[in-house]
């Protein structure tokens, strides 16, 4: 595979697994006020989104678990990068900021 197909593949599954960790966050802030409402008031409270309904401290668990997995994958994505594709060629700023000042030629941008 190309390393242009590599990166197309590693920014696709780095984006679902992102998505996938915001709405594990979205899921735990549900839950958490949920239980909120149900400590606070005494009432029985149901999740849900219109497809299925579930108790608020199942949907907190199941949005820890969203993240835990994603969280996991994210970082594994971002030692992938650095071992398939390598740090690159191209100058990045720390490498510039590196440089002494004797290496400089005289006219060179900087």
């Amino acid at each position: 595979m190309e390393k242009r197909q590599t990166e197309l593949l590693l920014f696709y599954f780095t984006t679902v697994f992102s998505v996938i960790a915001v709405i594990g966050l979205w899921a735990i802030d549900i839950g958490a006020s949920g239980m909120v409402i149900e400590s606070k008031y005494g009432i029985d409270i149901t999740a849900t989104n219109g497809y299925w309904a579930r108790e608020p401290i199942q949907q907190y668990h199941i949005g820890l678990w969203l993240v835990g997995v994603s969280i996991t994958v994210l970082s594994s994505f971002v030692i992938l990068c650095f071992m398939v594709l390598g740090p690159g060629k191209e100058e990045t700023p720390i490498s510039v900021c590196n440089k002494k000042f004797e290496d400089y030629k005289p006219g060179e941008k900087v």
